[in-house]
């Protein structure tokens, strides 16, 4: 059962505050690089359509330029926009 499966079974609710939210990103983050490391795109690019824009966007700080890259390409025009959004503006000018 991978990380966003758990989560949902046991009843962990985002917060809305951004100065409260859990990481949820970081929860992904091990899965999410063994899949980028082993090329198995369509796999992650199946996880981030279950990850929440936001907690995409508020996880970038954990993720080098290379693999910010490839999750930006990864990712729905729409979802993407809505990513870019709610990034930093000092984010969104690398």
């Amino acid at each position: 059962m991978n990380n966003l499966a758990s989560l949902e079974k046991s009843g962990v609710k985002r917060k809305i505050s951004r100065n409260h939210r859990m990481d949820i990103f970081a929860l992904f983050l091990p899965e999410i690089r063994d899949l980028l490391k082993n090329k198995d795109f369509t796999s992650l690019k199946e996880l981030l359509r279950k990850i929440h824009s936001i907690d995409i966007a508020e996880g970038f700080n954990h993720l080098q330029e290379g693999e910010r890259i490839i999750i930006f390409k990864l990712l729905s025009i729409r979802k993407a926009v809505e990513v870019f959004e709610d990034l930093p503006s000092s984010t969104q000018q690398i």
